[in-house]
């Protein structure tokens, strides 16, 4: 992977304060070193909301921000089928995304975001719109973010084989 865009996705979500790290360190086998550190460095982070982490078996890592909720996701692009996507999105969602690895992870960090907010008991209560194509990312935009008592929202997407990277930051 390249170097991660760390500073690109800060502007692009519009969040300064957001910190991200990602590391092969904290892969899936590594993501009890990583929960373990928040819990005994991080503990008001990780209580608020303000801290979201995600792992694959080669990748891993965090997002943490003192100014907004955020989710972060990150997936194995192979393992996004559009069949198991469409167990939990709208067949208009899956057209209109820009991969189902990309609609996946959007859905994931939105859900990983309202957890401390109003959270729906499925993904399937999570509604994608609004793609759009910027230089290095797809933003999109919470379809019904009314219904979870959010007045802020961004979200962001991109893939870097083999993985697919999602972003998203909010304020109730």
């Amino acid at each position: 992977m390249n170097e991660f865009p760390v500073l690109a996705i800060q502007n692009a979500l519009m969040v300064p304060d957001l910190e991200i790290s990602v590391s092969p360190i904290w892969n899936h086998a590594g993501r009890k070193a990583l929960q373990d550190h928040f819990e005994q460095h991080s503990l008001p982070a990780w209580q608020s909301g303000h801290l979201s982490l995600s792992h694959t078996q080669e990748i891993g890592g965090y997002i943490s921000c003192r100014s907004a909720f955020v989710g972060f996701d990150i997936e194995t692009v192979s393992r996004a089928r559009e069949e198991l996507v469409l167990r939990i999105s709208s067949t208009q969602e899956v057209q209109e995304a820009p991969s189902a690895a990309a609609l996946w992870c959007a859905k994931e960090a939105v859900f990983k975001a309202l957890l401390k907010l109003q959270q729906p008991k499925v993904l399937s209560q999570i509604k994608i719109i609004g793609w759009h194509k910027e230089s290095q990312f797809e933003t999109f935009q919470l379809r019904n973010a009314d219904s979870f008592g959010i007045h802020f929202s961004r979200g962001l997407v991109f893939e870097s084989a083999p993985h697919c990277f999602s972003f998203f930051v909010c304020r109730p």
